[in-house]
């Protein structure tokens, strides 16, 4: 996986018949249409992102927009300190991060995930 860019949020276009709280829809970006999932309704966590920015990434060759509400950077995290997550969920564990929670992913089981729900 790749991320690509932070891009403004554009306007999200409802796929009928499929879209669902995790297949957002398709948005244009870059002259393209990407399909754009919610990982927080994926990861069960309530509220939305405040639309003002997305991460545009790719994984093997298919590129997913991913509403944000911010985005710190990248780090190298100490993964040795994970604090485990319960098993079957996306997330592989909790570290501190600046004094906070910071969810670390299991980018495998977050791609089966996606494309389990957004049937692809």
């Amino acid at each position: 996986s790749v991320m690509l860019a932070v891009v403004p949020s554009k306007p999200v276009h409802t796929i009928p018949h499929r879209s669902n709280p995790v297949l957002l829809g398709l948005v244009g970006i870059r002259g393209r249409l990407r399909l754009a999932i919610d990982v927080g309704s994926l990861l069960g966590i309530e509220g939305s992102a405040d639309g003002q920015r997305s991460l545009l990434v790719s994984h093997q060759g298919q590129d997913f927009v991913f509403p944000v509400d911010r985005v710190i950077g990248l780090e190298r995290l100490p993964l040795r300190e994970l604090a485990s997550a319960r098993a079957g969920s996306c997330r592989r564990g909790v570290l501190p991060f600046e004094g906070q929670p910071l969810t670390v992913l299991d980018t495998e089981k977050l791609w089966n995930s996606i494309r389990e729900l957004a049937r692809l």
